[in-house]
């Protein structure tokens, strides 16, 4: 047990990583809104990364792909942001007025899980409703 935190190592090491890769979609997506740049989501995405869209047929295989999506697009205005971590996915809720209502969205807003692994981003599902993001 360490002295300064009355925690044992091991506990002290799972409260350090937790919030972890919250901070890093948060800090990706920060720079998105705020400068239209995906660099910063660019470096922690997995070369294989998938991102499967609303649809079935809306699938982007590696990191160039997910990338392209993104890139030559406005950056969205958002009224609020959600953030939430479980283990090692993120669910992130981006509401704002850029976003209709489409198939399989609820207007107003998207989400979007992100599996990380080590801090790299290899999956990236959008949801179109907050009970259907993966537990």
């Amino acid at each position: 047990m360490s002295e300064q935190t009355g925690r044992d190592d091991e506990n002290a090491e799972a409260a350090t990583a937790t919030g972890a890769n919250l901070g890093r979609i948060l800090r990706a997506w920060n720079t998105i809104v705020q400068t239209g740049d995906t660099r910063d989501l660019g470096a922690i995405l997995d070369d294989d990364v998938v991102w499967q869209g609303a649809l079935p047929e809306s699938v982007s295989r590696g990191r160039d792909a997910v990338l392209g999506v993104l890139e030559g697009n406005e950056a969205p205005h958002l009224t609020h942001i959600e953030l939430w971590e479980n283990g090692d996915r993120v669910l992130l809720v981006m509401h704002g007025p850029d976003f209709p209502r489409t198939a399989g969205h609820v207007g107003g807003q998207r989400m979007m899980v992100y599996t990380l692994r080590e801090g790299r981003v290899t999956r990236i599902e959008t949801i179109g409703r907050k009970d259907r993001a993966p537990a």
